[in-house]
């Protein structure tokens, strides 16, 4: 254990065996498959300030999978399917 580690973190059973302090550490998980799904309603085409709302999905949805990507995870769009 080092100074500044939270004792929240020190496996007892670990140490316990090695009788020295143990400490777990945790690493953030990568990889993480995110899927954006969008809604491609009669609704969705309306127009608003310029673009339908459709528009305005697909620019948020783009947004967030750059986000996403910079991050490491895995990205995945699915539009909704029309009836």
């Amino acid at each position: 254990m080092y100074r500044g580690d939270d004792m929240r973190t020190i496996n007892w059973k670990a140490s316990s065996k090695r009788a020295q302090l143990m400490v777990n550490q945790y690493q953030d998980e990568k990889a993480q498959h995110v899927y954006t799904l969008i809604d491609r309603g009669r609704s969705m085409y309306m127009p608003f300030e310029g673009l339908s709302l459709l528009d305005y999905a697909i620019n948020t949805s783009l947004a967030l999978t750059n986000i996403i990507l910079k991050k490491q995870d895995k990205a995945e769009f699915s539009p909704s399917p029309t009836r």
